[in-house]
């Protein structure tokens, strides 16, 4: 008797997205995301229900547009792409989008697990409009969180001021919604990413790849050089981490903590002596908040981290997705 095929897992990926837009100050987009959402997309053991989007990194129209394009290249045109939120949740006027339609939608029909690559305010929106479908949400990974206010995210010795806890910083209150549910929370924050580098080799040894994988490097290369400008030898591809766990755990690492989101000065925003300090709230992961609810906070990747991502990349399977309307 023939062997069974295991189920595959089912995802929704919430993203935003920025491949190929161009910024007029820092040049080419952050293009980790996209590396990430290929790496899904051609797995064989997940299914990818479908994509919304959400301002970030760019807006939710220009991540919608991206996001798209990447379903053109990677060969799942008919994968459905949702326009999210284009700004942070307003508490007091709660109204859904098409991107929070779709996730809603798409949980009354299964269980999944959720993919949160930028700000939480589309699944926020869901969980405050229709709390029951929290139950099914298997899991909800996300690239945010530090230890405590001490922590800083530097990434080069050129670096003036440490980078923002963006997908956090961009919406606390969504965040907050979010912890108030009893959903299985594994964060992927700056300190695992930190132990990943990326650098131009890697990049070029990219370009060698199938169609998808070149098209990944071509527009990753100016990602590479901003992050070389702050002195980095390389970049930590932060939404990678969340795709390589997803297709295989085997290796990483991580502790059980409380979450408490705590207000303290800002760290993004350059010292001045005399000048009144800006506070802004932290997302913190941290065994000093005894009682309250706990998460799985990554800290270290497998040795063979990049080793993995390289040969999913390179080897992307084209995924045969059905033509969900």
């Amino acid at each position: 008797m023939p062997m069974s095929t295991p189920p595959r897992r089912i995802v929704w990926i919430d993203t935003d997205l920025a491949i190929g837009q161009e910024d007029p100050v820092q040049g080419g987009a952050d293009t980790d995301d996209a590396w990430a959402l290929v790496q899904v997309l051609g797995a064989p053991e997940l299914e990818v229900r479908g994509i919304s989007t959400i301002f970030g990194q760019t807006s939710a129209m220009h991540a919608t547009a991206s996001a798209r394009a990447l379903c053109e290249v990677a060969g799942c045109p008919a994968l459905p792409v949702y326009e999210g939120a284009a700004q942070a949740l307003d508490i007091r006027a709660v109204v859904h989008t098409p991107g929070s339609l779709a996730l809603a939608q798409a949980l009354r029909e299964t269980p999944m697990i959720l993919m949160m690559l930028g700000p939480v305010t589309n699944l926020a929106t869901v969980l405050l409009l229709e709390p029951l479908l929290a139950s099914q949400i298997d899991a909800v990974l996300m690239v945010a969180g530090r230890r405590g206010p001490d922590q800083h995210f530097f990434a080069g010795d050129e670096q003036e001021v440490p980078f923002a806890d963006p997908n956090f910083d961009l919406d606390p209150a969504a965040v907050q919604v979010l912890m108030q549910f009893d959903i299985p929370l594994y964060l992927f924050p700056f300190e695992i990413a930190h132990k990943v580098w990326i650098t131009p080799a890697h990049i070029d040894q990219l370009a060698s790849g199938t169609g998808v994988s070149a098209w990944l490097a071509r527009h990753s290369r100016d990602w590479a050089y901003r992050w070389e400008r702050m002195g980095a030898h390389g970049v930590n591809p932060f939404d990678t981490l969340v795709s390589g766990y997803l297709r295989n755990p085997e290796g990483f690492q991580a502790d059980t903590l409380p979450l408490s989101i705590r207000l303290y000065p800002d760290d993004t925003q350059p010292f001045v002596s005399g000048a009144p300090r800006k506070i802004k709230p932290y997302l913190i992961a941290s065994r000093d908040f005894e009682g309250l609810r706990q998460v799985q906070f990554f800290h270290t990747p497998p040795g063979d981290f990049i080793e993995r991502l390289a040969r999913d990349l390179q080897t992307f399977v084209f995924p045969l997705y059905p033509d969900i309307t």
